[in-house]
């Protein structure tokens, strides 16, 4: 049997890719005829320079958009499936009403593509909100709550979020021990299945059976396993902090395999990552991906996710009766 190990895949294509424009594109000075001996050699004129340097910058960045506009028509008909694509122009308004902070790159480039780049931003920032499950009624009772899944949104497309941003948006936050790990294809476009016992609950209402973390690793068709470097390399027994979300298991598995696994009465549930997951040993957590910083012990995150998990339980306890709050 072979092994491959393939990079992360990218759950939500944001502006944090805009990272490639930050230092602009060098733009070079070719085909000068070389000074001969003794001559000084011709200054560039700087104006030209400019002008072919914005250039390259914009048909970098035109380059980024179209791809950004193919992924945001494939999450927009995958959320018009699953019945969650009605709310976009509400969550809009308000997600406008913060004057949340555009993206703002180095790179030369013109004012069409800056704000461009600025509606491509903030509509990743809401098809991710779409993407969760997050309705307006319940962003408004969240913000009258204190919390600001919105800014919280935002902060993730721009690959800046905090361990409480990550948990306000999060299904589920909890200590969970790996109960087993399965190689196990149900047409969602997930290869394998890491079974997870909640020990310890900290945020969300986590049900009360194991719950399914789906992943990309595993065994494809031909027998070859693939490991994902962002999936969980889970190992039985052990007990891990995780992040959780249901939401956005149903819209990557509509969005590739167009059919999520549905879930037997009484079976397990299934959720993806969304945050960052952490070795749990005692009181000491490890971040299992490189360049995460942990917090220091189990017992402060829990301190520090403890009023954001009671506003929200508030928030949450407030919805009509009509209102499914997952």
């Amino acid at each position: 049997m072979s092994n491959r190990l393939i990079g992360s895949s990218v759950l939500v294509g944001g502006a944090a890719a805009l990272s490639l424009l930050a230092s602009g594109v060098v733009a070079q000075e070719a085909g000068s005829p070389s000074a001969a001996q003794g001559e000084a050699a011709p200054k560039a004129d700087p104006a030209a320079v400019n002008a072919r340097q914005n250039r390259t910058d914009d048909q970098a960045v035109a380059g980024f958009l179209n791809r950004q506009r193919e992924r945001q028509a494939r999450r927009e008909a995958a959320l018009s499936r699953r019945g969650n694509a009605a709310d976009q122009q509400e969550l809009r308004r308000l997600y406008r009403a913060l004057n949340i902070p555009r993206p703002n790159p180095r790179a030369q480039i013109s004012a069409a593509n800056q704000s461009a780049l600025a509606e491509s931003f903030e509509t990743d920032s809401i098809q991710l909100l779409q993407s969760l499950n997050f309705k307006p009624a319940r962003i408004r009772r969240l913000s009258d709550a204190g919390l600001n899944p919105l800014q919280a949104a935002a902060a993730y497309t721009r690959g800046t979020a905090t361990v409480t941003e990550y948990a306000l948006l999060s299904d589920v936050v909890a200590v969970a021990r790996v109960v087993e790990v399965r190689n196990e294809r149900l047409g969602d476009g997930f290869r394998s299945t890491v079974l997870l016992e909640i020990t310890d609950s900290i945020l969300g209402r986590a049900p009360n059976r194991p719950i399914a973390l789906r992943q990309r690793s595993g065994e494809d068709e031909n027998g070859q396993t693939l490991r994902v470097t962002s999936d969980l390399q889970a190992v039985d027994g052990q007990s891990y902090l995780v992040m959780l979300s249901a939401g956005l298991y149903e819209q990557l598995a509509t969005e590739g395999a167009g059919n999520p696994a549905a879930s037997a009465q009484g079976a397990a549930r299934n959720y993806v990552q969304l945050g960052p997951t952490y070795l749990v040993q005692g009181d000491t957590l490890t971040p299992v991906d490189t360049g995460e910083v942990s917090p220091t012990t189990l017992s402060q995150l829990k301190a520090t996710l403890a009023p954001v998990a009671r506003a929200r339980n508030t928030a949450d306890d407030a919805a009509p009766a009509q209102e499914t709050v997952r």
